[in-house]
C-alpha cells in the first residue's frame, strides 16, 4: 500500500500542473475568442489568440514605456485586490511565482543532482 500511495502522489505532482495549465489556457483562449466575435463580425479561427498577444505586447511597451503612469495603476489595482480575501491569495500567488520565472538573474545558473523519487535514484534539476 506505502508504493501505491507513492506512484498516486507523484502521479499527482506530474498531472496536476499540467491539467491546471490546460484549464487556465483554455479558459482564457476561449474568453478571448468570445469577446473578439461578440465585437468583430468576421469570425475566423486565433482571432483571439491574435489579440491576446497583442493585447500583452501593449501591456508590455505602456509598462516600459510610461512607468511612472503603469506603477500607479497597479498599485491601485493591488490595493483593491488585497481587500478582497481569495481573490488576494491568488494573485499575490500567482505573482510571486511569475516573479521568480521572469525576472530571477540568478535562477537556472547552475545544474544540481538530487535524490529523486527515492534515495538510490538521482535526478538531475538546476539550482
Amino acid at each position: 500500500m506505502n508504493r501505491l500511495s507513492h506512484y498516486f502522489i507523484n502521479g499527482l505532482i506530474v498531472l496536476v500542473p499540467i491539467v491546471i495549465t490546460y484549464f487556465v489556457i483554455a479558459t482564457v483562449f476561449a474568453l478571448v475568442e468570445g469577446i473578439v466575435e461578440s465585437y468583430i463580425p468576421l469570425k475566423f479561427p486565433g482571432a483571439g489568440v491574435a489579440l491576446l498577444i497583442i493585447v500583452i505586447l501593449v501591456a508590455g511597451w505602456i509598462t516600459s514605456t510610461w512607468s511612472w503612469a503603469s506603477q500607479r495603476i497597479i498599485s491601485y489595482f493591488e490595493t483593491v485586490v488585497d481587500k478582497i480575501p481569495v481573490v488576494k491569495f491568488i494573485y499575490n500567488s500567482v505573482k510571486r511565482v511569475s516573479t521568480m520565472l521572469f525576472e530571477s538573474k540568478t535562477m537556472f545558473s547552475q545544474v544540481v543532482l538530487i535524490p529523486y523519487p527515492h534515495p538510490n535514484v538521482k535526478t538531475i534539476g538546476c539550482g
